[in-house]
This record gives structure tokens, sequence and C-alpha cells, in this order.
């Protein structure tokens, strides 16, 4: 798992990494502030802070899931 750093993602669906463009603000109605992950290639949005439990929860429940939505994948194709 990669830590990628914190993001904004606004109302309309932008996503905009920490740095880059604006300052990121603390939270509103219509933009949340999250911590990105990268996991198995697979980009993971979680609600910022994130502690070290939850964060490896994060990471153990993540890897499963990726797992098994390739298993399904590759059923399918079959």
């Amino acid at each position: 798992m990669r830590y990628l750093g914190i993001v904004e993602k606004r109302h309309d669906g932008q996503i905009i990494l920490e740095g880059c463009g604006e300052a990121i603000k603390s939270a509103g109605n219509d933009e949340a502030i999250f911590e990105a992950f990268e996991v198995e290639s697979v980009i993971v949005l979680v609600p910022a802070p994130v502690d070290r439990l939850r964060l490896s929860q994060i990471e153990m429940l993540a890897s499963h899931s990726i797992i098994d939505h390739r298993k399904t994948l590759e059923g399918l194709a079959r």
C-alpha cells in the first residue's frame, strides 16, 4: 500500500490533490477531505483523519475486496 496524500472531493466530482491548485480548506456540505491510498493499483479514498488501526483494517479489507472482485471478473470471462 502506498500513501498518496490528502485530496479534496468537490460536489461536481473533481478530485484535487493537496498542493495542486488552491489550498484545501475544511470540509463543507458539498465537498469533503479524504486521504488517498493506492492498494494493488486501486486508489482508495478514506475520510480524513486516518489512524494506524483504521489504516491497517482498510488495507486488509481493500486487498480482500480487490482479490474477490478479480476472481468474479475472471469467472464471468469464462
